[in-house]
């Protein structure tokens, strides 16, 4: 459990079923990818093993549309998986020094990003939901800046 009060929040179930469904009616927007990397599952938020199928999607967290609501590729499991329950922990398969946090105002308007590099992740987070203009951050890839999940205040 974390000291700061914060938990990691996962892609929606429902966004992951969408995806699946996508792929299975050859729906456009969704690419099926089969390779022998380990892939990021926005939804379990686990690794995927070594030749099995994830499905690699566009994903927007924001909920208005503004300068900042980014759109960007993700990876779901092909196969069904449990939404990631283990809210007060940092995803384990998840990078944290290769991690930029991005704190995000009530308008999901940008007001910083930290790459973490050699500190504790769970510092940066403190130090960035210490703002009190910041409603929640996003956890993004330094090198692809891809969306892994999103990090709010607990309670």
């Amino acid at each position: 459990m974390n000291e700061e009060k914060y938990r990691f929040v996962a892609l929606p179930s429902e966004f992951a079923a969408a995806a699946r469904a996508a792929a299975r009616n050859g729906g456009s927007g969704v690419i099926p990818r089969r390779d022998e990397e380990p892939h990021q599952c926005r939804h379990c938020l686990t690794l995927s093993a070594p030749g099995e199928t994830v499905l690699l999607a566009s994903y927007c967290p924001f909920s208005s549309d503004q300068p900042h609501a980014e759109r960007g590729p993700v990876f779901v499991h092909e196969r069904e998986c449990a939404r990631y329950s283990r809210e007060l922990e940092y995803p384990a398969q998840f990078p944290k020094r290769s991690a930029v946090i991005r704190a995000y105002d009530a308008g999901d308007v940008l007001l910083a990003a930290e790459a973490v590099g050699d500190r504790r992740v769970e510092s940066v987070i403190a130090k960035m939901l210490g703002d009190p203009r910041a409603a929640f951050l996003h956890a993004r890839n330094l090198e692809e800046g891809c969306y892994m999940f999103r990090i709010e205040r607990a309670g």
